[in-house]
Order: C-alpha cells, then sequence, then structure tokens
C-alpha cells in the first residue's frame, strides 16, 4: 500500500498503481467493515482523496478516453519507469562499491600507519637484540680460544 502511495505522490504511476492501491484500499475497507470496527471510514476517505487528486484523475481520464493508445503509453511509461530504475540501481551498486574501495583504502592506511609505527617501536629492540647476539657469539668465540688454549697447555 505505501508503495503505490509513494509511487503516486512522486508522479511515477500508472494506470496499474491506482488500480492495486484501489484494490488493497477496497481490501481494508472489506475486513475492517466486517470486524465492525470504525477504521474502514479511514480508508473510504483515502479512497476519496486519492480520485479527486487532479493527476490520478487526468490518468484515469485518458484511460477511459483510448484505452489502446492509453495502454501503449503506459507500457512506454512503465519500461521508462523499469530503466530508470535499473539505472538507480546500477548506480547505488557503483556509489556502494566505490564506499567499500574507500573503506578499503582506509584501512590499509591505517595498516600501514600502525605497520610503521611498529617499525619505529621495535627497530631499536632489533639494533639491541643484533648486538646482544653479536656479543654472545663473540663472547663465545673467546671462551671457545680461551677453552683451546687451556687445553693446548
Amino acid at each position: 500500500m505505501l508503495t503505490c502511495e509513494l509511487l503516486i505522490d512522486h508522479g511515477d504511476f500508472t494506470m496499474q498503481t491506482i488500480n492495486d492501491l484501489m484494490l488493497l484500499y477496497s481490501q481494508a475497507i472489506e475486513y475492517y467493515n466486517g470486524i465492525n470496527d470504525e477504521k474502514y471510514t479511514y480508508f473510504e476517505s483515502r479512497i476519496q482523496n486519492l480520485l479527486i487528486r487532479p493527476e490520478v484523475y487526468q490518468v484515469m481520464a485518458d484511460a477511459s478516453r483510448d484505452p489502446t493508445k492509453f495502454d501503449k503509453d503506459q507500457e512506454a511509461k512503465k519500461k521508462a519507469l523499469e530503466d530508470k530504475s535499473e539505472k538507480q540501481l546500477r548506480q547505488e551498486r557503483l556509489l556502494a562499491n566505490e564506499a567499500r574501495k574507500k573503506e578499503r583504502i582506509q584501512k590499509l592506511k591505517a595498516s600501514t600507519e600502525i605497520a610503521e609505527e611498529l617499525k619505529i617501536t621495535l627497530d631499536p629492540v632489533y639494533k639491541q637484540t643484533a648486538e646482544h647476539i653479536e656479543q654472545q657469539a663473540e663472547f663465545e668465540r673467546e671462551a671457545k680460544e680461551v677453552l683451546k688454549k687451556n687445553i693446548a697447555y
């Protein structure tokens, strides 16, 4: 119901949209009237308000004057709306893809910044570790030489 009402409000509707909305309103009236609920009067007023709208009246009048021509015009209008919807859908997908790309780029930049910060933080530690390993290796070499000299004496 809401979809049909929004299409009519935006001017993107056909006679089929009017018929669909009228059917939904009628079903609502029958339902609420059948259970003795006063809400049926709301939907009666919705039908009346729909029928007095100039753009709705114009579509209905055009349909009654020349049904064949009107049907062709409606098909063309429907096709144009579908094309517009497809184009809009493609545009929305493109925008969504662009947003995902930007998000990935931002995450990549953040990861790169973190990696650079870690490198800056860890470089001194690596240097100290490398120096310590070198000192340890030097100490072991010296210890082996001392052992060799002691064994030789």
